[in-house]
C-alpha cells in the first residue's frame, strides 16, 4: 500500500511540473509581454537603412568610448567606388587549413571555413563560423572597424564600404578615408594575412592582423578607435550552453583566463569589460564553445613595452533582438576599443595582432607555439562551474584523456571501445572497496531481529536506544558502502569535462570502421539519437526532447535491476523506510538528466552499472555459499592465528578473518573497516553483558 501510494504521489508530481511546463510556455507564446514587465533597454543599434552612427556602447561600464555617435560636420567618411569595395577570399587552397571571407562593410570578416572539419557528424559541409549576427552585422561583424574618435568628434564607419588596396592568395588590405571639410584628414588601413599549415605560427589557425593609422592633415590629430571583436561559434553542447567570453591574463607571466558565459548577457544583463574586472594585465580576448576558439591577442601583450596604440576595453554585452526565440540564443556582441593616442601631422601609428580561428586539439594547443606565453590558449580547454566545479579536477580530466588515448590507440581506434576499457580499468581498481561495501551491505541488512530486542531493552531511555542503534549499525561500515559510488562521482564528472574539451571525441563513432556501421551512435560527444522526432516534447529537467535517445533508456532499465538486487538494511524509523522508498524511485530521474547527455558519457555509466549488476550477483553468490558451507561446518570462521604464523587464514572473500595489509587507499580503507568492525563486535558484548 505504501509502494502503491509513493508511486502515485511521484506520478502526479511529474504530471504537475509537465503541466506546468506546458501551460506556462503556451501562455508565454500567446501573451510574451506579460514576461517582459520591464521596459527594454536600447543596449545596441537597431539595423536601418540610414544609419548615423555607431552602436552606443552601454553607459553602465565604464569606457573611454562616447556615449553619443552621431558625427558633426567636418569629418565625413564615404563608400568607396563599387569596383573596389569588393570582398576576398584568402587561403582558397589545400596548403591553407581555412578559408577566410572578408567584407568590405567596416573591412570585417564575413566567414572562416576550416577545411578539416565537418559541421557535425550528420552534415559533411566543412565548420563554418564567424558570421555576423542576421539584422545586427554592423555591430557583430568580426573584426570590423565600427567608429574612430577624432579630436573628441565621433565618426561612424560600421556601414561604410572600404577599397581594396592590395590583394593575393593569401592576404588583403582594405583602406578607406575620413575627411575633413572635403579634404583629406586620416586614412585607416587594415591586413588580413593568412599562414600555411607548415608555419611555424600556429599551424595556420593564426591570421595576421594589422590595423594603421595615418594623418594625412597638417596638424596633430588625437585618435581612438572601437571595432568588434570574435562572434561566438554555435553550440555544440545540447545539455547546457557551453559558449563562454574568454580573456587571458598576465599573472607572473603565466596565463589565468577569465570571463563568463554567453548565458550571462541574455536580454536585460549588464554588460562586461573584459579588461576592467580584472586587475592583471589582459594578455588576449574572444569567445569559444566546446571545440572552437575565436581569440584576439595583441602583438605587444606580454612584452615589457608600452605601445602607443593599445587596447582600452573589451565590453561584451547581450543583444535584445525584440524576438523572444531568438534571445533564448543568447545573441551577443564584443566591442573593443583602443586607447587614444596622438599622431603628428604626416605620421602613421599601427595596432598589429594575431587572432586565433581553430580547434581545441589537445595537440594543437598544447605545441611549443601555442602553449608559449603570452598565447597559452590551451587554458580555454577545460571550464568547470558549480556545483560541479568543486569535485572537477583539472589533473583528473587529463589522466582520463591520456587513458582514453592509450586504449583508443590499442583498440582500433575507437573511442567507445576506449571507454568500455575505461570502465574495466576503474572497476578493477574498486573491487576491492566494492567487495567489503556488499559485505557491509547484506550484514546490515540481517540485522533487524538485534534492532527490536534494542527498541525493547531501550523503550524508555530514547537516548540510549540512539546510541546503541549507532553502535550496531555501524556508521563507518555505512559510510563504507557508499565508498564506490562516492569515488566513481568524481570520475563521471571528470569524463563529463574530458568528453566537452576533448576535440578528438567530436564526430567519433562507436563501432563504425568505413562504411561499416555496427551501431547507430556517431558522435560521442553528442546524445546517441536514434531516431528524429517530428516533434518537441516539453518535459521537467528539460528544455526539451527532439530525438528518441537509447542510452538514456537502458540506464534507466539498468537503475532499476540494480535498485531491486540492492541489499535492503533493517528500517529503523517509518519515516526511513518513507525515505528510502523515495530514494528507490528518484534514482530514476538520473537518466532524465542525463538523456541530452553525451552518449560518450552515457556509455560508460551503462557499462559500470551493467558490470556493477554482474559483479555483486558474483560477490552474493560466493557468501550464500560460504554461508551455507558455514552451517554445514565445513568452514570455521574468526578461527586465532597460531603464534608462528604471520597472517590469519582467510576464506575467498576475506570474510570474518583479518585481511593482509595492502598500501595505497584500498589497505588505508580495509584498516579503517577492520576497526570499525572490532568497535561493533565490543559494543555487542557490553550490550550482552
Amino acid at each position: 500500500m505504501e509502494t502503491k501510494r509513493l508511486i502515485i504521489s511521484v506520478s502526479v508530481m511529474l504530471a504537475l511540473l509537465l503541466g506546468y511546463r506546458l501551460f506556462m510556455s503556451h501562455l508565454q507564446a500567446v501573451h510574451p509581454g506579460w514576461f517582459d514587465p520591464t521596459p527594454k533597454q536600447d543596449v545596441t543599434q537597431a539595423p536601418s537603412s540610414n544609419p548615423v552612427g555607431p552602436a552606443p556602447v552601454p553607459t553602465t561600464v565604464a569606457t573611454t568610448v562616447p556615449a553619443t555617435p552621431s558625427a558633426p560636420a567636418g569629418f565625413a567618411a564615404a563608400d568607396a567606388p563599387k569596383a573596389a569595395a569588393a570582398s576576398a577570399t584568402l587561403g582558397n587552397d589545400p596548403k591553407y587549413p581555412m578559408v577566410l571571407s572578408v567584407d568590405p562593410t567596416g573591412a570585417g570578416v564575413k566567414s572562416v571555413v576550416l577545411s578539416d572539419f565537418h559541421a557535425s557528424a550528420a552534415q559533411p559541409e566543412k565548420y563554418e563560423f564567424e558570421h555576423p549576427i542576421e539584422g545586427f552585422e554592423s555591430i557583430t561583424r568580426p573584426m570590423a572597424t565600427r567608429s574612430v574618435n577624432i579630436d573628441g568628434k565621433d565618426v561612424d564607419l560600421s556601414d561604410i564600404k572600404w577599397a581594396i588596396a592590395a590583394s593575393s592568395i593569401d592576404s588583403v588590405t582594405y583602406t578607406t578615408i575620413i575627411t575633413d571639410a572635403g579634404k583629406p584628414a586620416l586614412e585607416l588601413s587594415k591586413t588580413f594575412k593568412l599562414l600555411p599549415r607548415d608555419s611555424s605560427e600556429g599551424s595556420g589557425y593564426d591570421v595576421q592582423l594589422r590595423q594603421e593609422f595615418r594623418n594625412l592633415s597638417g596638424r596633430a590629430l588625437k585618435v581612438s578607435a572601437i571595432f568588434n571583436g570574435p562572434t561566438s561559434p554555435a553550440r555544440e553542447n545540447l545539455r547546457s550552453e557551453d559558449r563562454r567570453y574568454v580573456a587571458g591574463y598576465d599573472e607572473y607571466k603565466s596565463v589565468n583566463t577569465g570571463g563568463a558565459t554567453v548565458s550571462e548577457f541574455a536580454k536585460g544583463k549588464p554588460a562586461k569589460d573584459l579588461i576592467a574586472t580584472d586587475t592583471r594585465p589582459m594578455l588576449w580576448v574572444g569567445v569559444c564553445n566546446s571545440y572552437f576558439d575565436a581569440i584576439y591577442q595583441p602583438d605587444y601583450a606580454g612584452s615589457s613595452t608600452t605601445p602607443s596604440v593599445k587596447l582600452a576595453s573589451a565590453i561584451a554585452v547581450g543583444i535584445d533582438t525584440g524576438d523572444e526565440k531568438r534571445n533564448n540564443a543568447y545573441p551577443t556582441q564584443l566591442a573593443i576599443t583602443t586607447n587614444e593616442f596622438t599622431l603628428q601631422p604626416n605620421a602613421s601609428d599601427s595596432l598589429d595582432a594575431h587572432v586565433f580561428f581553430g580547434p581545441k586539439q589537445r595537440s594543437l594547443l598544447k605545441d611549443a607555439y601555442y602553449s608559449a606565453f603570452p598565447k597559452q590558449y590551451a587554458t580555454t580547454l577545460i571550464y568547470t562551474s558549480w556545483p560541479c566545479g568543486f569535485i572537477t579536477f583539472t589533473w583528473l580530466i587529463e589522466t582520463l584523456y591520456f587513458i582514453l588515448w592509450c586504449f583508443h590507440w590499442v583498440f582500433f581506434k575507437d573511442w567507445g571501445i576506449a571507454i568500455i576499457c575505461l570502465v574495466a580499468l576503474v572497476r578493477t581498481l574498486l573491487h576491492p572497496i566494492t567487495k567489503k561495501s556488499q559485505i557491509n551491505m547484506l550484514e546490515m541488512s540481517k540485522k533487524g531481529p538485534e534492532l527490536e530486542r534494542l527498541k525493547k531493552k531501550f523503550a524508555d531511555d530514547k537516548e540510549a536506544l540512539l546510541k546503541a542503534q549507532a553502535e550496531l549499525m555501524n556508521p563507518a561500515g555505512m559510510l563504507f558502502g557508499c565508498l564506490p559510488m562516492f569515488l566513481q562521482t568524481p570520475i563521471w564528472i571528470a569524463l563529463w569535462n574530458a568528453l566537452q574539451s576533448t576535440f578528438d571525441l567530436r564526430q567519433a563513432g562507436f563501432l563504425r570502421f568505413g562504411h561499416v556501421h555496427l551501431t547507430w551512435i556517431a558522435d560521442l560527444s553528442q546524445p546517441d539519437m536514434l531516431w528524429h522526432l517530428p516533434f518537441a516534447i516539453p518535459l521537467p529537467l528539460l528544455s526539451s526532447v527532439t530525438d528518441l535517445n537509447v542510452l538514456p533508456l537502458l540506464l534507466a532499465v539498468v537503475f532499476f535491476v540494480q535498485q531491486q538486487l540492492q541489499p535492503v538494511p533493517p528500517n529503523m524509523t517509518p519515516e526511513q523506510e518513507q525515505q528510502r522508498k523515495m530514494m528507490k524511485w528518484m534514482s530514476l530521474l538520473f537518466p532524465v538528466m542525463l538523456y541530452n547527455g553525451p552518449s560518450g558519457l552515457n556509455l560508460y555509466i551503462l557499462t559500470s552499472t551493467s558490470i556493477g549488476i554482474i559483479e555483486s550477483k558474483i560477490i552474493r553468490d560466493h557468501i550464500k555459499e560460504r554461508e551455507e558451507a558455514e552451517k554445514a561446518g565445513k568452514i570455521i570462521v574468526d578461527a586465532a592465528p597460531t603464534r608462528g604464523s604471520k597472517n590469519r587464514k582467510k576464506d575467498n572473500l576475506g570474510i570474518g578473518s583479518k585481511p593482509v595489509k595492502t598500501g595505497g587507499l584500498a589497505g588505508w580503507l580495509a584498516d579503517l573497516q577492520a576497526k570499525a568492525e572490532q568497535m561493533r563486535r565490543e559494543a555487542e558484548r557490553r550490550g550482552n553483558k
